[in-house]
């Protein structure tokens, strides 16, 4: 365990990260609780009383710098905690009359809070890592592509040759803050912006002279380097407008569009042909090759019988050609597969906020049981969770997987391929909880299939019950 031991620290002593990679920069710590409402202002209040009711729960992680107390992981819950500790720092009086109505039976503390608090800024940057940028199911909250990006250019773990388009990014943004509500809204394509960026590297519309490939940074201070932001601010407003974008309703960005989209808004700065990037992580040394050949033996030493000779060189094959196996079969790393339904933050909350016991108990259900041995039960009970939660909106027809599609054009995935391989899952888990529900003849027996993909789409779902579901169900009743 990377920390020993939790440590109560006054509430109004922890300042919340302006630079949080989740919710985007701020410039002060009233408008870090701004930006992290307004990222989802249902959710805010779901998790406000939750926590009043319930707690904390998982412990937040501090950063020690001399003096001051940094939250690098638990924002949210912690801009949550100061307004419940103090409701004049609430966004707006909605959120303020509700803060003062949970302090009556809050049954959190309203001064304290338990925190990991470390000087050790590495050993907390692994484990908001882990929590949120690892690629290996490891992330409970998924970030942005963006807030991906950022992170792991900071602690350098990006490990890939899309680098230079985070740090005009970040660069950018530390001289120009006109545009970071973009940037922070899940209207903005990091991919879409990736993509323009490289391109405009390999074709000379940015000077590759401003970057240092051998230590993946930027060099400032010269002409080059302002045309660079210049060009950055530039194709952010034409993101904005949507003059350029991953939507294949508009000028979807292909390599070809894209070219094109150059040439219409942007001038070459240089014809030189630009180094090739390459991944910054470090290589792993290669195993040693060992020739097939038999060692040259000196010649024999008259005092030495041939036949003991022809005997010491066999042996010396025979090891070579062992130690040669040994070094050469490398063992293929066996994935990591979840072998159940987690439970998912996002997912439970929305389920929360609907204060419809039937959905609590199936969801529990699909927790508790284990799909390697009831693989049947689980693609089934799942088939109906999300066939029982689109019904809530009256506008569902017959096709949960549709309904769910729907619904998602405001949701930050990473990039394209994703949400393609997420839309796709959703048809997976109506068409196989569907004819295993029908069909005498068909059956899903991949439990750890079942999970994998269902996991995987959980946060989507918490998403679609929390910005469309619930809003349904408040106009339908007249709130």
């Amino acid at each position: 365990m990377r920390f020993d031991s939790i440590t109560s620290v006054k509430i109004v002593d922890i300042e919340l990260d302006e630079k949080n990679y989740r919710f985007g920069m701020a410039t002060s710590q009233q408008d870090c609780i701004n930006k992290i409402y307004n990222h989802s202002p249902e959710n805010f209040k779901n998790i406000m009383e939750d926590i009043a009711e319930n707690d904390l729960g998982e412990h937040l992680l501090v950063y020690k710098n001399e003096k001051k107390l940094t939250i690098l992981d638990g924002n949210r819950r912690a801009s949550i905690l100061k307004i419940l500790n103090n409701p004049e720092l609430a966004p707006n009086e909605s959120v303020k009359n509700l803060a003062k109505q949970l302090r009556q039976n809050a049954k959190c503390d309203l001064n304290f809070v338990g925190a990991f608090v470390s000087e050790d800024l590495e050993a907390i940057s692994k484990t908001v890592y882990e929590r949120h940028a690892a690629t290996g199911g490891v992330g409970r909250i998924k970030w942005s592509a963006y807030a991906n990006a950022r992170f792991r250019y900071d602690i350098q773990q990006h490990g890939d040759s899309n680098w230079i388009a985070i740090a005009l990014l970040l660069h950018f943004q530390n001289t120009n803050n006109k545009y970071n509500d973009f940037i922070s809204d899940s209207h903005f394509s990091f991919e879409t912006f990736t993509r323009v960026i490289r391109s405009a590297y390999q074709l000379g519309y940015i000077d590759h002279s401003i970057f240092d490939v051998s230590t993946s940074t930027l060099l400032p201070n010269t002409p080059a380097y302002k045309l660079a932001l210049s060009f950055v601010e530039t194709l952010l407003e034409l993101l904005k407008n949507r003059e350029i974008s991953l939507s294949r309703e508009g000028n979807y960005a292909s390599a070809k569009n894209i070219e094109l989209f150059l040439k219409q808004y942007f001038s070459i700065v240089t014809t030189i042909k630009p180094p090739t990037l390459k991944n910054t992580r470090k290589k792993k040394e290669p195993l040693p090759i060992i020739s097939d050949q038999p060692p040259q033996i000196s010649p024999p030493n008259n005092s030495i019988p041939a036949e003991s000779l022809k005997k010491s060189v066999d042996e010396l094959q025979g090891e070579l050609l062992l130690a040669n196996n040994q070094l050469q079969t490398v063992k293929l790393n066996k994935p990591k597969f979840d072998k159940k339904i987690l439970k998912n933050d996002s997912l439970t909350l929305a389920i929360n906020s609907l204060e419809i016991p039937k959905f609590n108990v199936l969801y529990k259900s699909l927790l508790t049981i284990d799909p390697t041995e009831h693989p049947l039960l689980t693609i089934v009970g799942i088939w109906s969770l999300l066939d029982s939660l689109a019904r809530l909106d009256s506008s569902y027809s017959k096709d949960f997987a549709g309904y769910f599609k729907g619904k998602l054009q405001n949701y930050s995935f990473d990039n394209a391929e994703d949400s393609k391989s997420d839309k796709e899952i959703l048809d997976w888990l109506s068409k196989e909880g569907n004819f295993t529900k029908h069909s005498n003849n068909y059956a899903t027996f991949n439990g750890l299939e079942i999970a994998q993909k269902f996991n995987r789409i959980q946060s989507i779902i918490g998403f679609v019950v929390s910005e469309h579901i619930l809003k349904a169900l408040k106009q339908k009743s007249g709130q």
